[in-house]
């Protein structure tokens, strides 16, 4: 009774009207069902496809897209950081040389 779930459990268990051989029962073939192997499955259970192919097709077009992008950008900022050494000048301001006159 140290667990809070094993004692509401065991409460659940004890309102009249439940049935825990059908239950046991229920949960066995419930069980029983999604553990038997896909070619032995009844006829009626649904298949849902986890990926389609389109939508496959559409991440990896994604992907490679932002793998370009990614790369254009890179090769950008070298080219902007790298390659791109002008040569500073900073501004000086030197007075005209004046002329004598005669």
């Amino acid at each position: 009774m140290d667990d809070p779930f094993l004692a509401d459990a065991l409460e659940g268990y004890a309102i009249a009207g439940v049935n825990v051989a059908t239950d046991i029962a229920e949960l066995k073939g419930r069980l029983a069902q999604k553990t038997m192997p896909e070619g032995r499955q009844a006829a009626s259970a649904k298949v849902i496809p986890l990926q389609t192919t389109e939508r496959k097709n559409n991440f990896r077009l994604l992907k490679v897209a932002a793998m370009l992008l990614f790369v254009a950008g890179a090769a950008f900022a070298v080219y902007q950081f790298g390659f791109n050494k002008k040569a500073e000048s900073i501004a000086q301001n030197e007075p005209a040389k004046q002329q004598k006159i005669n």
